[in-house]
Parts: C-alpha cells; structure tokens; sequence
C-alpha cells in the first residue's frame, strides 16, 4: 500500500521533503505548520493546516522542524501525536532513501 504522511513544517526542509515525496510512493495528506502566516495557505494544492487540525490519518508525521527534542516533545504531547509514527528531521533521509530504493 502507499504510505501516507503528514509533514509538520513549511519552511525550507518541509519544502525539501515535500518535494521528495512527491517523487517517491509517499503520498502527503496535509502540511502542518505553527506560524499563523503561514496557515491556510497552500504548496502544491495542499492546504497548511494549525498543529490543533491534525487527525489520526496518516501513517508517519515528517517533522521538518529542526527543534531540540525537548521542544518537539511538547508539541507531540500537546497535539496528542502518536510518537511510534513520528520521523525526525535526523531520520528522514534514512526513511526516504529506503523508499527511493524500492
């Protein structure tokens, strides 16, 4: 089946991974993004969304958000992520190039 993720910020490696998976058989749901500016605006046709919108339906979050683990700890926690689905900015890579290998 097609992975499904979610990717939690918009900025300069959100884009990046937004762009990746757009080659590869990930299939972004939504973006998610903290900065009010950005909310409601679209890349690619696809909405950003405030953290408090993200739903159960998606396999992985991509945060794409270079924060020191005690801050994303807190954000997961606040927006009730399940962290068995997350994949941190240092796992990306590792996560999309087994993709790109299949």
């Amino acid at each position: 089946g097609t992975d499904t993720g979610v990717i939690w910020g918009t900025g300069h490696y959100g884009r990046m991974i937004i762009d990746t998976c757009l080659k590869t058989q990930i299939e972004v749901q939504y973006l998610i993004d903290s900065n009010p500016i950005k909310q409601n605006k679209t890349i690619y046709d696809m909405r950003i969304r405030k953290p408090d919108e993200i739903e159960n339906d998606y396999s992985t979050v991509f945060l794409a958000i270079d924060l020191k683990d005690e801050r994303i700890h807190e954000l997961i926690s606040k927006h009730r992520v399940d962290r068995n689905r997350i994949i941190t900015l240092n796992d990306i890579r590792k996560y999309i190039g087994r993709k790109l290998a299949l």
